[in-house]
């Protein structure tokens, strides 16, 4: 067994959790791995792993009594099964290895769905907003009492202090974050999908957008009932496609008159409408409110977190909870407390009157939603921006888009591409610099400015900001790295 299967293929169908024994997990220094390898640990089963080198993550696991190893396909023990990700790759030794003693394989999904038997499974899924969305339901629920459980994208902070990115509850419901970019949310069977926007993405996976919209159309068939933002467009073209009886599950949500929407087959009850929405200075105890209305209840909602974006996330959860049995103001009144997740617009410090923001944005809609939320923010002050695009394909398809959001900053430096599943020789002609091309093709080049290196783009916005200013580092992958040493740099200016 050195070939692996389509991550939309389902193992471990007809089992539960209480019949794993031993599993192993190849890569288990990935957030999502780590997630589900604690989940399974609190379940009772005998987990391990392994991981390509040492984190912050893999030391986490093994003082949780989880043992981690190199990943040289040596060390799986009596484990069953081995677990992968769509970050393992062909030729893999733990791959290999396990082909050679017969055991079975399962995609991190198939854990997932696991865990999420016989529960009232929520699944949120979507372009972006996904990980706020799905950790909204869980603060909501969390502190209504309800006891949920959840795998999560980020650990979030509430007024009570940090929760990580997993919990083993004793409560009916458990959350998941259920990613899109490999088909894998098909095998899920939730009690309601949550789908915040469909705009499209992963295109080296699904090759175009109708592709990409008919996996949110089966993950709708699967679900008994479907939370959709409409303010999205494509999000309304995909409610367009559905038959009668997957139209009759969708609640939707948005800032939109019911009548504007014009979606045959759309009942106005059926819809939450956000209105009177204000956004406040940083300085604000309150970030925004609005007022929310549902089935003949209204709610003023109040936010800690900024951004039109997150108005429309909160609404999402807070009618994913009023349909598992909390009052719409009794789920606005958890929102209030939800103060953000880790690397969704997190503030990291502030040095010599400059702040800095990190965010794991790799998407155009994302920056723009982010860059956008900062300036509401902060009115007065001037925007820095340190961007590290994520694989050569995303820039191939997203290179405008990225100049067109970053351009809304006053300063940005693009570092190197970071290619973490595709080789640059695939991919010729295509690096970071079409990002600042596409920049001055529409007259903002100005802007944007060439990083060789991390320490090259923290010294480029570092010495470029002044008292008042506000810097974010922006990607999926190691730039969070940077930060450091931006707020090094920010304290010797003084």
């Amino acid at each position: 067994m050195n070939s692996l299967p389509s991550p939309a293929f389902s193992s471990l169908e007809e089992e539960s959790v209480k019949d794993l024994k031993s599993v192993f997990f190849s890569g288990i220094g990935g957030h999502g791995m780590s997630v589900l390898a604690r989940l399974l640990k609190a379940e009772g089963v005998k987990v391990s792993g392994s991981d390509i080198a040492k984190t912050a993550i893999t030391q986490d696991l093994e003082k949780a009594g989880i043992p981690v190893y190199p990943q040289d396909g040596c060390h799986m023990g009596d484990a069953e099964v081995l677990v992968w990700s769509s970050a393992i790759k062909e030729g893999n030794p733990d791959l290999i290895s396990a082909g050679k003693k017969g055991m079975r394989l399962a995609h991190r999904s198939d854990i997932l769905n696991l865990l999420m038997k016989g529960k009232e499974a929520v699944a949120v899924s979507g372009t972006h907003g996904k990980t706020t969305t799905s950790s909204l339901i869980s603060s909501i629920l969390l502190s209504s009492g309800k006891d949920p459980s959840w795998a999560l994208g980020s650990s979030f902070r509430t007024t009570e202090g940090k929760e990580e990115a997993w919990r083993k509850g004793e409560g009916s419901v458990f959350v998941a974050e259920a990613d899109e970019s490999d088909s894998s949310l098909l095998k899920y069977r939730p009690k309601i999908s949550v789908i915040t926007n469909s705009d499209g993405d992963h295109f080296d996976h699904f090759g175009t957008i109708e592709n990409y919209q008919k996996d949110f159309m089966v993950f709708i068939a699967h679900s008994q009932e479907c939370v959709m933002g409409m303010d999205d467009e494509s999000n309304r073209k995909l409610f367009g496609m559905l038959d009668e009886e997957e139209k009759g599950k969708i609640l939707g949500y948005g800032l939109k008159e019911f009548k504007e929407l014009g979606l045959e087959g759309f009942e106005e009850e059926n819809y939450a409408r956000l209105e009177g929405i204000r956004f406040f200075p940083a300085s604000s105890p309150v970030s925004s409110s609005f007022a929310l209305s549902f089935g003949g209840e209204k709610a003023q909602v109040e936010l800690r977190i900024p951004g039109l974006h997150n108005c429309l996330n909160a609404s999402g959860a807070i009618l994913v909870c009023k349909r598992l049995g909390l009052s719409l103001s009794s789920a606005a009144h958890g929102a209030s407390v939800f103060l953000g997740c880790s690397r969704r617009l997190e503030l990291l410090g502030c040095e010599g009157g400059v702040r800095l923001f990190t965010d794991y944005g790799h998407h155009p809609t994302e920056l723009k939603a982010l860059l956008s939320s900062l300036k509401s923010s902060y009115p007065s002050s001037r925007i820095g921006a340190l961007f590290q695009p994520f694989d050569y394909s995303r820039v191939k398809d997203f290179g405008q888009g990225y100049a067109a959001s970053l351009a809304l900053a006053d300063k940005v430096a693009v570092l190197p591409i970071y290619g973490a599943r595709e080789k640059r020789e695939n991919f010729p002609g295509v690096g970071a610099e079409l990002i600042k091309e596409a920049a001055e093709a529409f007259g903002e080049g100005y802007k944007f400015e060439m990083a060789q290196s991390l320490e090259d783009g923290a010294e480029k916005l570092a010495s470029w900001s002044e008292e008042g200013d506000v810097l974010v580092t922006i990607g999926a992958a190691n730039v969070i790295d940077a930060n450091p040493l931006i707020l090094k740099l920010l304290r010797e200016k003084l």
